[in-house]
């Protein structure tokens, strides 16, 4: 049976803010590689997301590339949450990461509440503990997502635990 041990994330406005508040509030371990001084749109300076989540590590450098890399390579699967018609550069280069060193990726529509249900099915394919990577578009590029984000990870987490 699958269990999501950890929530790794990048820590950027939406998805990845919302993965981490999931975590931390159902007591899931967390983590994941943020820019060099916790950078997000929406915390510009040091110490940035690193004082609201103690479980991020920085990065040598700002560019959020590396901590994308990083955070696809640290988790056994990563989890991508978008809108349909979102576009994403961030969110598509993750994508292009996992897909390049041949990790293993889902992904979920956010407006879509039955893609839950496949994703749900193909991580109790997993056996153990799963390390899961979640990544999507910031809310600046998909306004309200951060929400739609929170609905979904809850919803894959109930699947997982029935």
């Amino acid at each position: 049976m699958a269990r999501i041990a950890a929530i790794i994330s990048g820590g950027q406005s939406g998805v990845d803010r919302a993965a981490l508040d999931v975590a931390l509030k159902r007591g899931i371990a967390h983590g994941g590689f943020v820019p060099k001084g916790g950078w997000a749109e929406d915390f510009l300076r040091a110490p940035g997301l690193l004082a609201r989540y103690p479980g991020l590590v920085e990065t040598a450098s700002r560019d959020p590339k590396e901590r994308t890399e990083r955070n696809v390579l640290a988790a056994d699967v990563t989890l991508v949450i978008r809108p349909r018609r979102a576009p994403s550069p961030g969110t598509d280069h993750t994508i292009a990461v996992a897909a390049r060193h041949r990790r293993p990726w889902l992904t979920i529509d956010a407006s879509d509440p039955g893609s839950v249900k496949g994703a749900a099915a193909a991580l109790r394919e997993i056996k153990g503990d799963i390390s899961l990577n979640v990544a999507g578009p910031r809310e600046s590029e998909a306004p309200g997502i951060y929400r739609a984000a929170r609905r979904v990870l809850e919803a894959l987490l109930v699947r997982l635990e029935n």
